[in-house]
């Protein structure tokens, strides 16, 4: 004759809910079963006529629990057993994790979005966010959360690093910096085309840039579906094309500066063919001549 009593699962974070199953072939029905759980409460059934016994119970706080099954059949004999213990335990409190991020490079007077992350750690939160220029800091108390992303105008040359400090409600911190450059603003490139014909058929092309940031890359299209390259430092290019065929031509320059600004200028030529050479005349002699 056995009595027995599981526990699913047997340990776990509070709160913890766990599965009894009680199983006996002892006594006569109807039976007084009691399942102690082990916190003072039990689980109590009156006439129960089955053999096996299965009831869930939820421990709130933490603690070693050592849960006992006891049946009295309707002679008033009684059986019991214990399970061994049941183990709840404080779910530990995720660390805390604190990120910022930035371009790595920015302009003067144009706005730099920068990024938020909190994780983990126990909110309200509370939280500053220097931009490394001296300007005032955003401060935020007491919150559940911070905004993804926010915003921030440099006013002068130079390398700042932002730096983002958080609290949690425990007094734990952590930070983040990130670092970003912020250079001088220049003119996007503006590219201008002019032309001069050398002889018949051939023309050369000045390319100006005005503004932008070196090193530039584009190319020059003659419009006969040829082209040359462009991949230099310097502001003024020559470029020496020859036409095939008499004909109208859209010439065509694009440029992108460093910074991934474009520009482009075209033009129309009219080439002509060059005049036919000039024909001689020969006459035989007349017999008189002879």
């Amino acid at each position: 004759m056995t009595i027995t009593l599981k526990a699913e699962p047997s340990t776990g974070y509070a709160p913890l809910t766990v599965t009894f199953i009680g199983e006996w072939d002892v006594g006569t029905p109807p039976y007084l079963v009691m399942i102690q759980t082990g916190t003072g409460e039990t689980i109590t059934e009156y006439n129960y006529y089955e053999k096996r016994i299965e009831r869930s119970f939820t421990y709130w706080d933490p603690g070693t629990y050592y849960p006992v099954l006891s049946i009295v059949d309707t002679t008033g004999r009684s059986w019991s057993t214990s399970y061994g213990e049941v183990k709840v335990t404080v779910q530990p409190k995720p660390e805390m994790t604190v990120k910022v991020t930035a371009p790595e490079t920015g302009y003067v007077g144009e706005i730099q979005f920068i990024g938020l992350s909190v994780e983990g750690g126990v909110p309200p939160y509370t939280g500053i966010l220097d931009f490394g220029d001296g300007s005032m800091p955003l401060i935020w108390d007491n919150v559940e959360s911070f905004p993804p992303v926010v915003s921030h105008t440099y006013m002068s040359p130079g390398t700042y690093e932002i730096t983002f400090t958080v609290f949690d409600s425990e007094g734990n911190s952590k930070s983040d910096s990130a670092i970003i450059t912020v250079e001088s603003v220049t003119p996007p490139p503006e590219v201008y085309l002019t032309y001069a014909k050398i002889e018949d058929m051939k023309y050369q092309f000045v390319v100006t840039i005005y503004g932008g940031e070196p090193p530039f890359k584009g190319s020059i299209s003659y419009g006969d579906g040829t082209s040359d390259p462009i991949n230099t430092s310097e502001r003024t290019l020559i470029f020496t094309h020859t036409y095939a065929s008499a004909g109208t031509y859209k010439v065509e320059v694009k440029i992108t500066d460093q910074k991934n600004r474009s520009d482009e200028y075209s033009l129309e030529i009219q080439v002509e063919a060059p005049p036919p050479p000039p024909c001689l005349l020969y006459t035989s002699p007349s017999p008189r001549d002879l």
